[in-house]
């Protein structure tokens, strides 16, 4: 029988700490007590299991999941309960800590699934049990004691909350449906390998990038360099890297970038081009030796703005790279094609494309873990759980570089907690460009 919970809204802005205690205090949440999956193989269900599956989700079509789960996986009874969209996760999942559901639950299966991820939250110190991956060692510890086989989808690279992923130390399965993030992990640390740095030291020199419009965007330097893209992973990137040079100081990335040889070019159309960091527009039929010359050249898009936008742009792309054929040391494109586009020019050499995570293959990965079936086949990439799985879309040329040990970035800059400090530095408007009057 299925079972629909009516979800309902709470915000809890004072006291969480007191009342987590009082919840432990009450509900029997102990650390000490919880066992977690161990290592080598993902933990065999209880002997004394029920075939019943508790299945908490933001996915829009988890009712449907959750009807197929009860009849591909012989169960007996099925309880699903759906974070609607617009609504936080933590506000969602907090419900079903505070009431006493997660307490209730035993010898089940129980999948968590949270496909938007974690979301970004500060780490002041004192605020812990406000973090949700410690909501999560709270209830998967419990889930753990009382006898429960725990899958996890998370929508978040596990790369990216690496300080804090305790809680999937009782978890026997993490399904990790985070692809976008792993494909701009996967540029990046080619282009980290091809300038001779190491992860530790994450200092890019002697690139250039081609981004598409869908990246990068705006009608100057000041307006594209709060792109969300240039944010997320460039600047952070960057300030990662040249952390001693630019911490507490006025050098700007710009200066980083000139001193070390790497451009940022978008707007491509034909062989023109805009250098988002020296602010100028540029023509690579003339300029290109000086973006290309012993470089290596790395040119990201998406399928984001539609066939005629992404047909013209990889075209151009391929025109410029034939045109300096022999001039640069390597030239790779590499397109998030999470439309399904399929161009013929994603077949040529050194183009790599990746797209969003199949549902039937996150779906099959449900059914296996409620059939117990054995999960090591699904253990293709690195992470703290068991069993860490992402299934991982590949174009023509395969997947895209050394990503061979599944271990994504996990620079400071990219983390989805920091500290105020951290917060302050990597996200800071100040000294991006030469000219930052326009942030100061």
């Amino acid at each position: 029988m299925t079972n629909t919970r009516s979800m309902f809204r709470i915000r809890i802005l004072a006291a969480l700490s007191a009342i987590v205690m009082l919840v432990v205090a009450l509900f029997g949440f102990g650390f000490a007590k919880a066992e977690s999956a161990g290592d080598g193989e993902s933990a065999p269900a209880d002997p004394g299991i029920k075939r019943e599956l508790y299945y908490f989700s933001d996915y829009e079509n988890c009712q449907g999941f959750a009807a197929g789960l009860e009849a591909d996986g012989n169960l007996d009874n099925v309880e699903w309960y759906y974070c609607a969209q617009g609504r936080e996760y933590i506000d969602f999942i907090r419900v079903y800590l505070f009431d006493g559901t997660f307490n209730n639950i035993s010898n089940s299966y129980v999948i968590v699934e949270m496909r938007q991820g974690f979301q970004s939250q500060i780490d002041n110190g004192n605020n812990g049990d406000d973090l949700l991956p410690n909501i999560f060692k709270i209830i998967f510890a419990e889930l753990k004691y009382n006898g429960c086989k725990i899958m996890f989808v998370c929508g978040t690279d596990e790369s990216r909350f690496v300080n804090y992923s305790e809680f999937l130390d009782y978890v026997d399965f993490h399904v990790n449906t985070d692809i976008l993030d792993t494909f701009i992990q996967n540029v990046f640390d080619r282009a980290l390998y091809d300038s001779g740095s190491s992860q530790s030291e994450s200092k890019l020199s002697n690139c250039t990038f081609i981004f598409d419009d869908s990246l990068v965007y705006g009608v100057d330097s000041h307006e594209m360099v709060r792109s969300w893209f240039l944010r997320a992973y460039f600047i952070t990137l960057i300030r990662s890297g040249y952390y001693t040079y630019l911490y507490g100081t006025d050098v700007t990335v710009a200066q980083v970038m000139r001193d070390n040889g790497i451009s940022v070019l978008c707007n491509l159309s034909g062989s023109s081009c805009y250098d988002v960091f020296e602010q100028l527009y540029v023509d690579l039929n003339i300029d290109g030796d000086r973006y290309f010359y012993y470089r290596n050249v790395y040119a990201v898009g998406t399928s984001w703005r539609g066939y005629d936008y992404a047909s013209a742009w990889i075209q151009d792309v391929l025109y410029v790279r034939n045109w300096y054929d022999g001039i640069y040391d390597r030239f790779s494109v590499y397109v998030y094609d999470s439309d399904d586009l399929d161009l013929g020019e994603y077949y040529e050499s050194e183009v790599y494309i990746s797209s969003d995570p199949s549902n039937a293959l996150i779906y099959n990965a449900m059914v296996a873990f409620i059939n117990d079936d054995d999960l090591k086949a699904y253990n293709n990439y690195y992470g703290r759980c068991v069993v860490s799985y992402k299934p991982i879309p590949t174009g023509p040329n395969g997947w895209m570089m050394l990503f061979g040990s599944g271990e994504g970035l996990p620079l400071p800059g990219w983390q989805v907690i920091m500290n105020e400090d951290d917060v302050d530095y990597y996200f800071s408007d100040k000294n991006i460009l030469d000219d930052d009057m326009y942030y100061n």
